[in-house]
């Protein structure tokens, strides 16, 4: 990984609506605290997004998704922060719908994800 790069985390399952991890995401949430643990210069910015399929035009509607994203990158920011890692290393934000994946993507559900990106090696 690159400085600069963003990484999608395609193991991290959110429902629709909802900023929490599905169980089966946790082995791969442990996965992510053992890196930051065992590489302490790492400094990194995790970055929410989501399917904007249903999502209208209003500004409230827009806003509901902004909320939606951050929700889920400040979870797993959360997460980090209980296990021990410096808050220092670590920021979040959301950006809603304003970041799909190229129409070309088979499942575009996808775009409810968190990407990791590497901000310090």
């Amino acid at each position: 990984m690159k400085v600069g790069e963003s990484i999608p985390i395609e193991n991290f399952v959110f429902e629709p609506g909802k900023h929490h991890l599905k169980k089966e995401s946790i082995p791969y949430l442990l996965d992510l605290y053992k890196y930051l643990d065992e590489n302490s210069s790492i400094k990194i910015s995790l970055e929410g997004h989501v399917w904007a399929f249903y999502v209208g035009d209003t500004l409230e509607e827009k806003e509901k998704t902004q909320l939606l994203s951050e929700g889920r990158a400040k979870n797993i920011y959360n997460f980090l922060i209980r296990k021990g890692i410096s808050p220092d290393r670590l920021s979040y934000k959301g950006f809603g719908i304003e970041k799909p994946l190229p129409l070309t993507t088979r499942d575009p559900s996808k775009n409810r994800r968190v990407e990791i990106r590497i901000l310090e090696k």
